[in-house]
This record gives C-alpha cells, structure tokens and sequence, in this order.
C-alpha cells in the first residue's frame, strides 16, 4: 500500500465538498465541510495518489531549481540582496558578513548544505522583519491611534499576520517579498484586529477606515502573495 504524503486539514463552512490543493509554501492542504468525518480522508487520498504525486513531484522540482537562491528580492522595502557563498570548513552555517552598502550577503557555505543555508537565510529574514516592520507598525499605530503591546516576527505557514487577544501583533518575515502596498496592509489589518479580535462587521467596518481598497488588496495576497514568495521559504 502506498504511503500518504504529509498533509494539513482545514474545516471551511463554505465548503460543499473535499478539496484538495498543493502549493510550495502549505505543501497539500485538505478542505473539507464543517463536521466532515476526516476518518474518510485515508481513502480520498489513496484514490487520489495519482494526482498528488505528480504535484508533489512537480513542486519539488521546482523548488531544488530555485534554491539555494542568488538573490534576495525584499520588495516591501525595496532591497535587493546578492548571496555570495564562501566555502568553510565551520561546523555551522552562521551568516559571516552582511554588506548593506552593496545589499551583499556573505554565507559560509559552499551552498551544498541546503538546511543548513536555509535556516541560516531563514533567521536573517526575520530580522529583517523586525528592522523594517517595527518603525513601520509604530508609524502606523501612531497613525491610526490603534495600539498594540509588543511586536513579533516569524515565519509563520498559513498567514501572513495574527493578533492576539493580549494585542500582540505577529508579522510573518515572508511579507519582505511583497510589494509594499500589500504589507502595509496586512500591518492595518492587524491593527484593525487590536480592537475588534474577529471579522464582523464592525471589524470590516474599521478596516475600510482605514484602507478603502482593502477587498482588492486582500485579494492580492492570494494572487501576487503567492506568486512572490520564494518556493523554498
């Protein structure tokens, strides 16, 4: 019997039926209606095995062609970063040397070891996030006169940002590759989430406030978000 690839599962109110989808940053990623028997998903995917390979196997492909990466496209704050990796003999993969001036990154690497430059690049880019999102989220907070308590970065898989009910803001570090317009709205929808911790109306109400094209830039995430989001990442 053939063995089942990784998978995530999502109940969805909307969904009539299962859904299946595979995208290089969620991997594949079952919908399915609101109190379905997921008992039931075994026998979806074996039947389904076909279809999923071939994506799986597509992706992949994919995916060792993009990496590891020669550059680093930070649209949202509009950088563009050269990787140069330098053969060592270090027990780690620590990032050695970053050159704003030029926008160079300096890896010790001789780019063999894919996790180990991929953690790397990974901790670099959540830095970043929280060089240029901090001013940006404080700007926007001062703005808006919608506060918050504290500033967290990560890598986040499914979101682009949370809030939590402690008013906690998380950005995810993958914002860096969108365009500006899409991470400043991400940073006001989050904002928006400090007074109203739900999507009612009163929260959709806030938010176009505060961002009249919201719907289109919403939409966008879905579209140039996914699109500009390296497949390794």
């Amino acid at each position: 019997m053939q063995s089942l690839p990784p998978y995530q599962v999502r109940e969805s109110a909307r969904a009539k039926q299962v859904r299946l989808k595979i995208s290089p940053q969620d991997g594949l990623v079952i919908t399915v209606p609101q109190g379905f028997n997921q008992a039931q998903l075994a026998s979806i995917l074996y039947q389904r095995h076909g279809w999923i390979e071939k994506h799986l196997n597509r992706i992949q492909a994919h995916t060792a062609l993009d990496f590891p990466p020669t550059q680093l496209e930070l649209h949202a704050v509009g950088e563009s970063w050269k990787l140069l990796y330098q053969p060592s003999h270090a027990k780690d993969n620590r990032l050695l040397s970053e050159n704003r001036h030029d926008y160079c990154l300096y890896l010790n690497s001789d780019n063999s070891d894919h996790q180990l430059i991929k953690s790397t690049l990974q901790h670099w880019l959540i830095t970043q996030g929280y060089l240029h999102f901090a001013p940006e989220l404080e700007n926007l907070s001062r703005n808006t006169g919608l506060g918050y308590r504290k500033l967290q970065v990560r890598q986040q898989k499914t979101r682009w940002g949370s809030c939590s009910a402690r008013l906690t803001i998380s950005l995810n570090c993958k914002l860096l590759f969108l365009p500006q317009s899409l991470a400043r709205y991400v940073i006001l929808h989050e904002l928006a989430h400090t007074r109203h911790l739900n999507h009612s109306a009163k929260f959709y109400d806030l938010l176009r406030q505060l961002e009249p094209n919201y719907q289109a830039l919403d939409k966008a995430l879905d579209t140039i978000g996914r699109t500009q989001v390296p497949s390794w990442l």
